[in-house]
């Protein structure tokens, strides 16, 4: 008969690992444990207490309050409404609510400013790639352009002012509406000529010429777009035209002679 001790001190120095099962562990023998390890419940996150503040902070900011503007009550948000009435305080004289309002006013223009540089930037980048593009694909005599949204001929920036203005679409879905609506201009301008002639008859139905009307104001109203999106891409007709000229004016000054 063997050690109790012994035993023990086998038991004691085996170690169990890889392809060293725990002793009295028999080959195809289930697991003790046959559902494995449970997996970790991961509680979620929860937000820190500055978190939350910050979030109540912006809800109530944005939350709407109605306050009164001379004999009217008027609805605004909270943040605006806070800062109203330091503006006010400051105007009655109150020091600190002057020097605190110039304070914000004086941040305010300066986040303003940045956002609008990096804008004008923004734009100022893309109409020059663009027109490097265009002149590259002129050059490999590549004719499309209509893939280039917003082409940048339509890109208009008034460098004095800072205010960049689109001419044409912005968006491709703006492009496919615009094509859409000059497709059926043919047919708007009949569909106006045949609404305008029964108005003409004084012995028409009152319920119909009501509806006749209503028809012809947004016939009218659609056709108005369209002269529109006609007048803009004159203009960009125009501009390209004067794209091409200088493009062609640089390529003969750089003509070697």
């Amino acid at each position: 008969m063997s050690n109790p001790r012994d035993q023990s001190a086998s038991a004691a120095d085996y170690k169990v690992g890889y392809k060293k099962p725990p002793p009295g562990f028999k080959k195809g023998q289930s697991s003790a444990n046959p559902k494995g390890r449970p997996r970790k419940t991961s509680s979620p996150p929860t937000m820190s207490f500055e978190g939350q503040l910050a979030e109540i902070i912006v809800r109530e900011g944005k939350r709407s309050i109605g306050i009164r503007d001379g004999d009217k009550l008027v609805n605004m948000e909270t943040t605006q409404a806070v800062v109203r009435a330091m503006a006010l305080s400051a105007i009655k004289g109150n020091a600190h609510a002057q020097r605190t309002y110039m304070e914000m006013v004086a941040k305010a223009e300066e986040i303003h400013a940045r956002k609008s540089r990096e804008y004008l930037d923004l734009w100022i980048d893309y109409k020059r790639q663009g027109e490097e593009e265009l002149a590259r694909r002129k050059a490999a005599g590549i004719v499309r352009e209509d893939d280039m949204i917003p082409h940048p001929d339509d890109v208009c920036i008034d460098y004095e002012t800072g205010v960049v203005e689109f001419i044409g679409p912005s968006t491709k879905a703006q492009k496919d509406r615009e094509d859409y609506l000059l497709s059926i201009k043919t047919r708007i301008t009949e569909k106006i000529r045949v609404l305008e002639d029964p108005l003409g008859q004084k012995a028409l139905d009152s319920r119909l010429a009501r509806i006749f009307r209503r028809e012809l104001r947004k016939s009218r109203e659609t056709l108005s777009v369209i002269e529109t999106i006609e007048r803009q891409r004159e203009t960009r007709a125009i501009l390209r035209a004067s794209r091409e000229f200088e493009l062609s004016r640089r390529g003969n000054e750089t003509r070697p002679a």
